[in-house]
């Protein structure tokens, strides 16, 4: 668990650590040059699981990251920050599954996203089976990282991208799915996910849309043999944007199913993907776009290469992942 600055919700979170149902393992935390008092509450922690370490400045997230995944010494690695809460059985449940399923390399988990004084809203799900998640990397990071647990071996082995500022962790996911690794999600809230001014995503967007549009079309070249165009890009981030962003951009539904049907032709091409995964994810996302823009009636029907009877069976157990 990386910290910086996190003091008004340091405790809450480390607390939801300390007290997990499953209590064999390291709790190695990195203060990463705290000046808020952070550091001096993690000092105080008396708990003989609490393995700390220090920078002795403010050296980033991804540096503070792989010092994190250098020196654990357990079978598996789960991460966790230092605003979120984790469910009580979370580490239970997610060593429960990496036993049960040993060709899993990476377990995430569903989350409810909480404000800054902790009340709990909607349920942030995500796709759950390895075919999947590996369709859904081609359009954003299918996997809620504070969620997620994994072998040590694979971490130790693919430390983060130092250059994939604030989107360290779909960059990391792209390069082990381009290494055959399978990740999944557990259908299941084990994680509270803090919303508030101070996120990542809120204060360093343009930033972390920039760097993630390079890995993704770096992952794109290597496995579909695919270069999209800037404005290609532009459209991919719609089929899971909300209706602010859908509004600000001016596109044709003609445009995003080629877009769509250019996926489609580059995945079967090179079989890397589950065709009935992508088509059905594409599918889905159409009708929620249009739903979203109240656009049903004119959007037409998202054929994107498929017949209805290729991919209906995936229709329905996806769509309540995805909605």
């Amino acid at each position: 668990m990386p910290v910086y600055n996190s003091a008004p919700y340091l405790e809450t979170a480390v607390q939801s650590i300390l007290g997990q149902t499953f209590e064999d393992f390291e709790f190695i935390i990195v203060d990463d040059g705290s000046t808020d008092g952070s550091a001096q509450f993690l000092q105080s922690l008396s708990d003989s699981r609490v393995v700390l370490l220090s920078n002795n400045e403010n050296r980033g997230l991804i540096y503070s990251l792989n010092l994190g995944v250098a020196v654990a010494r357990g079978q598996y690695i789960a991460r966790m920050d230092a605003d979120d809460v984790s469910v009580k059985h979370r580490f239970q449940k997610q060593i429960n599954f990496l036993r049960e399923h040993p060709e899993c390399a990476v377990c995430g988990t569903w989350a409810r996203l909480m404000d800054a004084h902790g009340e709990l809203g909607r349920t942030w799900k995500r796709v759950t089976q390895p075919d999947e998640v590996r369709a859904a990397l081609l359009f954003q990071s299918p996997l809620i990282h504070p969620s997620v647990m994994g072998k040590s071996e694979v971490f130790k082995a693919h430390p983060y991208n130092p250059e994939a500022v604030h989107c360290e962790d779909y960059a990391l996911w792209l390069e082990l799915a381009e290494h055959g690794f399978r990740l999944c999600n557990l259908g299941e809230v084990l994680l509270h996910y803090r919303l508030h001014g101070s996120n990542i995503s809120v204060v360093k967007a343009q930033i972390q849309r920039q760097h993630a549009d390079e890995m993704l079309q770096r992952h794109l070249t290597i496995s579909l043999g695919l270069r999209l165009s800037e404005r290609e890009l532009e459209l991919n981030r719609l089929w899971f944007a909300g209706k602010v962003e859908l509004k600000a951009i001016q596109f044709s539904w003609s445009e995003l199913r080629a877009l769509g049907e250019k996926l489609i032709e580059g995945n079967t091409a090179r079989s890397k993907n589950d065709v009935s995964a992508l088509q059905a994810i594409l599918c889905i996302r159409w009708w929620l776009v249009s739903f979203k823009l109240r656009a049903l009636c004119r959007s037409g029907f998202p054929k994107m290469g498929a017949t209805m009877g290729t991919m209906a069976w995936r229709l329905p157990s996806l769509l309540y992942k995805m909605i």
